[in-house]
């Protein structure tokens, strides 16, 4: 299996789903405004004279990079909500304390306990479990789908 060959910070790819989903969101505006672009770029010399070129060129070019980056982050939002739905109610319910919840503080925590009934040390070990599964689970899918 790839994970045993490759070195994968699951807990950084979980922190960054929420700015992923932003990113493609700006992504996806900025690719809608450039549709409607056609304009000759000027590269400024330190003379003063400048340098034709060809906007449709520079534009198509911004915009083949700019789908690419999409593809990146559609790709990286699919992983995780894919790999999201194999946790089971409690394993989503410590999760999301840990994830969005802006950290686990002694509230959330307390919070956590209170609606699953489990000690500490059970939550933390729901914790690693749940990264766990999310981990193969993203791994079979980038094989299955070869990313």
């Amino acid at each position: 299996m790839l994970s045993k060959y490759y070195k994968f910070d699951m807990v950084a790819f979980v922190r960054d789903y929420r700015p992923n989903k932003e990113t493609l969101k700006l992504k996806r505006s900025e690719l809608a405004q450039m549709d409607g672009a056609k304009a000759i770029t000027i590269s400024g010399m330190p003379s003063g004279s400048g340098v034709h070129s060809d906007g449709t060129a520079d534009t198509a070019a911004e915009r083949e990079e700019l789908s690419k980056e999409i593809q990146r982050c559609e790709r990286r939002k699919y992983l995780f909500e894919y790999a999201y739905q194999v946790l089971t109610d409690d394993e989503r319910l410590v999760f999301d304390a840990f994830v969005f919840w802006r950290g686990m503080t002694s509230i959330n925590l307390r919070e956590v306990e209170k609606r699953i009934h489990y000690s500490q040390a059970e939550i933390y070990r729901i914790r690693r479990n749940a990264l766990g599964k999310m981990q193969e689970e993203v791994f079979r899918q980038k094989e299955k789908l070869a990313w």
